[in-house]
């Protein structure tokens, strides 16, 4: 397993659960199905192979653990706690390689990803979960993970997500399609 694997389950997984949407799905039901096809693509792979993809996951989130992301997240949401905001950044991960690599180059991009169609609710809980829980269910042996400790505070300047000229001032394209904060909450 390694980072051009990791991003190829997740592309087949979007891929085969876009696939079984039905016409008009809404966010829940896509959310649904995008993490039973990453069960299923992930019980192909051997016990080793889940817990590497479950370290680059985590990789992936403390990579997106930053002040610029959830202020952005903040705004559409119209507020986003620390739980919310790893539940966020675990869908982005899932939406794949190009969309995460073009939010973290800038939040501001989000204005044009929020609004396409079948997008799982941003905040559902659980995608993060979806290798160990694949782990567990096929009888991995006990072990303890490896992973890459987490910051305790985001990276990047921290500012505040209530101030509108300040939002505006960063996020100029997602505040001109999103002017009022939390259109999707």
């Amino acid at each position: 397993m390694n980072d051009k694997t990791f991003w190829q389950i997740l592309d087949d997984s979007r891929k085969a659960a876009i696939a079984e949407l039905p016409d008009a799905p809404n966010e829940d039901e896509v959310f649904d199905d995008y993490v039973a096809a990453l069960k299923e693509e992930l019980s192909k792979v051997e016990f080793g192979d889940l817990v590497t993809f479950d370290s680059i996951f985590q990789q992936k989130m403390i990579a997106a653990y930053r002040w610029d992301l959830w202020g952005a997240v903040y705004w559409l949401f119209g507020g986003c706690c620390d739980d919310s905001f790893s539940d966020f950044r675990s869908n982005l991960i899932g939406l794949g390689k190009t969309d995460y690599e073009k939010v973290l180059e800038s939040p501001d991009n989000l204005a044009e990803i929020m609004t396409r169609p079948n997008l799982p609710y941003m905040l559902s809980e659980g995608f993060q979960n979806v290798a160990m829980e694949v782990y567990e269910v096929l009888g991995g042996p006990l072990f303890q993970p490896n992973y890459p400790r987490y910051p305790e505070r985001p990276t990047g300047e921290e500012f505040d997500f209530d101030d509108a000229t300040v939002i505006a001032r960063r996020y100029p394209r997602i505040v001109e399609r999103f002017p009022e904060s939390g259109p999707f909450f």
